[in-house]
């Protein structure tokens, strides 16, 4: 049965800046007996994930992807600092390009407004995600590149991830259709914007995207308000 914890996210300092991270917590690889070698950020945002997991695990190999243009040039120069191979893509079930709206903060709690934030989305938001999170402005949709997981992976001769990363507002189902023949080792993402806060092509509820990732060889290891995990199941028996 899935173990419910509390959602527990958190800051970094890095170059005398307060950078975000998520909920992930690293004792979870640990407990799971996963020791990241490749690492894998899809919706990177400001790369506190990716840093993170930099300072954590120095010898990992870790990609990052971001389809938000503005956000790819603002955090270039942080992905080289900490080698991080960072790519301006969206991830989807396609190689070629999908529509891509991005968000402008207009109300100061959530950031410096007239900045990008990084609810950006290839989905179709919904009513009610603009009545949950108010204090956004939303440009006109772009075409952005998009490539599939197994084309990466096959392009970079990257035969295993070790740990996908997910944050990319709706879009998760599209990323899971990506893999191919690939069975990362754990997969991360979050589960609060299923269909009720995007729909479209690739949209889901809650139920039907556990179903999918369990479908694929999956055990669901842990939740919390705004997150879930899923492990290999070969990774189960190893922790037994």
């Amino acid at each position: 049965m899935v173990r419910q914890e509390d959602h527990q996210d958190g800051y970094l300092e890095v170059n005398d800046t307060t950078i975000y991270h998520s909920g992930f917590q690293l004792r979870w690889l640990e407990e799971f007996k996963i020791k990241p070698k490749v690492i894998f950020d899809f919706g990177s945002e400001n790369l506190g994930d990716g840093i993170r997991y930099r300072r954590h695990f120095p010898d990992a190999e870790i990609y990052a992807f971001e389809c938000c243009k503005s956000m790819y040039e603002e955090t270039k120069p942080l992905a080289e600092q900490f080698s991080i191979n960072l790519e301006n893509l969206a991830i989807s079930d396609i190689d070629g390009e999908v529509m891509y709206e991005e968000v402008i903060i207009a109300d100061s709690k959530y950031g410096e407004c007239g900045k990008s934030h990084g609810c950006g989305t290839i989905m179709e938001r919904q009513e009610r995600h603009m009545e949950v999170f108010k204090g956004f402005e939303y440009k006109p949709k772009v075409k952005v590149q998009s490539k599939r997981l197994d084309t990466i992976c096959s392009e970079k001769n990257i035969p295993h991830i070790d740990l996908i990363h997910m944050d990319v507002e709706g879009a998760e189902l599209l990323c899971l259709q990506s893999l191919g023949k690939l069975r990362p080792a754990a997969i991360f993402f979050e589960k609060c914007y299923s269909k009720d806060f995007y729909g479209g092509r690739g949209e889901y509820t809650y139920p039907e995207i556990i179903k999918y990732v369990t479908d694929l060889g999956y055990f669901h290891a842990v939740e919390t308000q705004v997150d879930t995990l899923f492990i290999r199941n070969d990774k189960q028996d190893s922790n037994d």
